[in-house]
C-alpha cells in the first residue's frame, strides 16, 4: 500500500497516470478511483458500495482487484484518525493500491452551478468508470472559476451530471436524476437513493433547474444548488 497524507498527496502519486484515453478513444493507462468520506463515529461511508463499483469497473476494464485487501488497507489507513476525512483509493491495472487521506472539504449552504456542453460522447469509458483521466470534467470547471460546480448537457440537450456530483431535481416527494444511458458516472449516493426509492431516473433539461435543484455525491451528501448563467455566453 502507498499511503499519502495532505491536500497535495495526489500530485505525488505516479502509479500509471502518465497516459489516458488516446485521441482515438482507445483505452490507455489510467487508474480507477473511489472517493469516500470518513468520520470517527461511523467509519467509512458507503464502503461496500464503493468497493463494489471499483470491482465492477475492474472486471469490465481488465484490472486486477482484491476487494478484501482494499478493504483491509482502507481500514488501516484511518485506524487512528480522529476527525472527518476524505479518502481516495486508486487502483492501477496491475492491482497496486494507493490511498490518500486528507481533510474533508467544506460543504456549502448553496452551490453556484453553471451548465456547459459535454465534449465526450455518451459511450466514452471515462463517463461510465471513475478514473484518473478527469480532464473532460476538470477543464470546464477551471474555465469557470465563478461556479462551484458545472453540469453537462449531452448532444441532444439533456442534462447528464456534474464534474464531481450527480444531479437531482425534486418532484412530488421524490428526486429525478438523469438516466445512465445519457452517459454519466453511476455515483454511489445516486445508487443508494435509487435503491431506496428516494430517486428515480428521468430526463432533465436546463429549464428544469429554474426552481431549484440539488447536486450530490457520497463524500459531500446532497447539496442545495442554484443555476447561474455565464454572462460571457
Amino acid at each position: 500500500m502507498l499511503l499519502m497524507n495532505g491536500p497535495n498527496a495526489l500530485q505525488k502519486l505516479h502509479l500509471s497516470l502518465d497516459k489516458s484515453v488516446d485521441q482515438e478513444g482507445q483505452m490507455g493507462n489510467f487508474d480507477l478511483i473511489e472517493t469516500m468520506g470518513f468520520d470517527p463515529s461511523h467509519g467509512i461511508s458507503r464502503l461496500e458500495l464503493h468497493l463494489m463499483r471499483m470491482k465492477e469497473s475492474a472486471n469490465i476494464l481488465g484490472f486486477e482487484f482484491d476487494r478484501h485487501e482494499a478493504r483491509n488497507q482502507l481500514h488501516a489507513a484511518v485506524f487512528t484518525a480522529e476527525r472527518d476525512a476524505k479518502i481516495r483509493l486508486l487502483l492501477s491495472r496491475s492491482g497496486a493500491l494507493a490511498i490518500e487521506v486528507s481533510d474533508k472539504p467544506q460543504t456549502l449552504q448553496e452551490m453556484k452551478v453553471g451548465v456547459v456542453r459535454m465534449m465526450a460522447q455518451a459511450d466514452d469509458i471515462r463517463l461510465a468508470h471513475k478514473c484518473s483521466d478527469r480532464e473532460i470534467y476538470d477543464a470546464p470547471r477551471r474555465k469557470h472559476p465563478q461556479w462551484d460546480e458545472v453540469l453537462f448537457l449531452d448532444s441532444d440537450g439533456y442534462l447528464t451530471e456534474g464534474s464531481y456530483t450527480n444531479l437531482f431535481v425534486e418532484r412530488d416527494g421524490r428526486y429525478i436524476t438523469p438516466p445512465k444511458v445519457r452517459g454519466l458516472l453511476p455515483g454511489i449516493l445516486r445508487r443508494e437513493m435509487i435503491d431506496s426509492g428516494a430517486a428515480i431516473e428521468g430526463d432533465l433539461m436546463e429549464k428544469d433547474l429554474l426552481e431549484g435543484f440539488f447536486v450530490g455525491n457520497s463524500l459531500r451528501g446532497l447539496m442545495k444548488a442554484k443555476l447561474f448563467i455565464n454572462p460571457m455566453g
